[in-house]
This record gives C-alpha cells, sequence and structure tokens, in this order.
C-alpha cells in the first residue's frame, strides 16, 4: 500500500515537472526576441542616441542592427547620419584629426558620397584654420587703411597677399570675417576669381548698414574699385557710390569714373549720376543693370554710337555720353555683382 502510495507521489511530482518545464518553455518562447523586433530595437536606440548626440553609442547601436540585417536602409542612412554630425561636433572644437579619422572609418564601411564630401569639408576647414592668423591680421590691416580712406592701398596690400587668398579659394571658402565683428568689422570676400575686402554694419554675420567695398588692384587692367554705400540681405541694396581708378598710383591716375545711384541686388537700377573727375557728370538710367538708351546715332562712324546719357553740366558743347555695342550688353553695377562697373 504504502509503495502504491509512494508511486502515486512520484507520478504527481513527475507532472507537475513536466507542467512546470511546459510553462518555462512557453514563457521562453513568448519572451525571446526575433531578429526583427531585435533589429528594431538597435534602430531605436541608434535614433536615441542620435537624438542625445551620443554619436559614438549610436554608431555602435547601428552597427549591431546592421549585424542582423548588413543591408537595411535605415540603419545605413542613420549610421551615415551619426558619423557626419559627429564630424561636425569635432570641427567645431578644432580637432580636425579625429574628425577626418572617423569620417574615414564610415567612408570604409559605406563607400558614401556624403561621407566623401565631409572628408573634403574638413580637409578645406583645417587648411584655412592653417592660416587663420595670417587672414585675420591681413583683415586688420586692411581695415585700418580702409578706415583711413587709401583705398588704393588696401587694394595693394590684398594683391600682396593674394597667395594667402587663393588658399582660401582652394580650400573652397568664400568669406573670412574678423574673429570678434565688435571690435573689428569686416571681412574678406572671394566672388568667382577675384577678392574684395567688405568694413561696415553686420548684422548676424551678414552685410546690413552701411559699408565699404574695396576690389583688389588688378595687375592686367592697372586699376581699382571701391563702392561705399547701402547693404541689406548680404548684398548691396540701396544707395551706393562706385569709384574706378585707372592708374598705378592715385597722384598720376589716368582718369576717375564713378557712378552715384540706387541698386537692386547689386546692380543699377533707375536713374543715376556718372562722373568724371569732379565735373563732367551725365544723367544716365538703368533697368535692372542695363543701361537705357536714349537714341542711336547710325550716321556716325565710331564705334559708341549709342547716346545714354546726357550731359548735367548745362555746357551744350558738353555732349552726351555714348557706349558701343559691349556695354549695352552686359550689366552694370557694383564689382563682383555686375559685369561692369
Amino acid at each position: 500500500m504504502e509503495s502504491s502510495k509512494m508511486n502515486n507521489k512520484k507520478i504527481i511530482i513527475g507532472i507537475i515537472l513536466a507542467l512546470l518545464c511546459i510553462v518555462v518553455g512557453v514563457v521562453f518562447f513568448l519572451l525571446r526576441e526575433t531578429p526583427e523586433q531585435k533589429l528594431q530595437k538597435y534602430l531605436d536606440l541608434g535614433a536615441k542616441y542620435v537624438e542625445e548626440e551620443d554619436y559614438e553609442n549610436a554608431i555602435a547601436a547601428y552597427d549591431s542592427a546592421l549585424e542582423i540585417d548588413p543591408n537595411h536602409a535605415d540603419a545605413i542612412e542613420g549610421e551615415i547620419t551619426a558619423y557626419v554630425a559627429w564630424s561636425d561636433v569635432l570641427v567645431e572644437a578644432e580637432e580636425y584629426e579625429m574628425a577626418l579619422e572617423i569620417l574615414n572609418e564610415g567612408y570604409d564601411k559605406f563607400d558614401d558620397d556624403r561621407l566623401l564630401q565631409a572628408i573634403e569639408r574638413v580637409e578645406s576647414v583645417q587648411e584655412v584654420a592653417d592660416i587663420h592668423d595670417d587672414i585675420i591680421d591681413l583683415i586688420y590691416e586692411a581695415t585700418e587703411l580702409c578706415e583711413g580712406g587709401d583705398y588704393l592701398a588696401v587694394a595693394e596690400l590684398l594683391a600682396d597677399n593674394v597667395d594667402i587668398l587663393s588658399q582660401m579659394n582652394e580650400a573652397g571658402v568664400d568669406r573670412y570675417l574678423y574673429d570678434d565683428l565688435s571690435v573689428c568689422s569686416a571681412g574678406i570676400y572671394i566672388i568667382g576669381d577675384d577678392y574684395y575686402l567688405y568694413v561696415g554694419d553686420y548684422e548676424n554675420g551678414n552685410r546690413e548698414g552701411n559699408g565699404t567695398w574695396v576690389s583688389i588692384y588688378h595687375m592686367d587692367y592697372d586699376g581699382f574699385a571701391y563702392a561705399v554705400g547701402e547693404w541689406s540681405a548680404d548684398a548691396p541694396n540701396g544707395q551706393q557710390t562706385v569709384t574706378t581708378h585707372h592708374g598705378e598710383i592715385v597722384a598720376e591716375v589716368n582718369f576717375t569714373r564713378g557712378i552715384e545711384g540706387k541698386v537692386v541686388d547689386g546692380v543699377w537700377d533707375g536713374p543715376v549720376t556718372w562722373f568724371f573727375g569732379d565735373d563732367n557728370k551725365f544723367a544716365v538710367d538703368f533697368d535692372n543693370g542695363i543701361v537705357d538708351i536714349m537714341y542711336t546715332d547710325n550716321d556716325t562712324d565710331d564705334d559708341s554710337p549709342y547716346h545714354v546719357g546726357y550731359s548735367m553740366s548745362g555746357d551744350e558743347d558738353a555732349g552726351d555720353l555714348v557706349f558701343g555695342q559691349d556695354d549695352i550688353s552686359v550689366t552694370w553695377g557694383i564689382p563682383g555683382y555686375a559685369d561692369e562697373w
């Protein structure tokens, strides 16, 4: 009898153990993460780390996701974004070598053009950083000359330092502002292959207010130009006066030409005063940078048959301002913003 009870007890225990095993197995099965669930967990984790700007852990999370699905587009996109964002933080801290190291690591993984472009961008910033002090010194010296009204000296100073400016150009930098605009409100700008100094008002790093704009001294046409006037939206807008000097030394200038009037986005628009020296002035009209023609003298053998401005001197013998074909086919305005000035 006791033996029978013992056997029944063993059977019950066995059944209980079996049931426990089944329950544990079911629970394990229910709690087990599928590959899809694991993938989503790592994707969410990577996005969370990116939002927190913890790019190193974000990259690790996306790497884990890519171990599950090596071609998952969101994981690849997220990791590339993390690499680029991390490099931006490092560049801001002037840790250029570290930025290049992590970008190259990402490029080796993904061979993506965005990472290659980021590498080139960091290399350019690093190149400019290497000449930072030289550029800042140049801006400061040029600004002092400009504020003293010696625009020729400014133009020649820029020309003498074209090697420094060309390094900016090669690095893809089109402007370089003084470190502290409250100390020296000025910057050097590159438009096309030409270099300019701006000295004047700024707002949030943009030219806004009154300013002076001086072009580099050009040996090819033996002259330089400068504009004094109003700026808005980081461009010449409003009343401006452009003066162009031809001749290497101001005291021996062959002639000085100037235009005074209103510009819109750097080109003359409306009536302007065109002057040679102090006395010889003409009234001329422009429409979006293109000169208005008063009339054409078809009977003249001159290469300049287009009469575009009348003399403001009151002298009947002063004649009109005349243009040739090339002059009426181009835009006129501020140096760097128009074809001619």
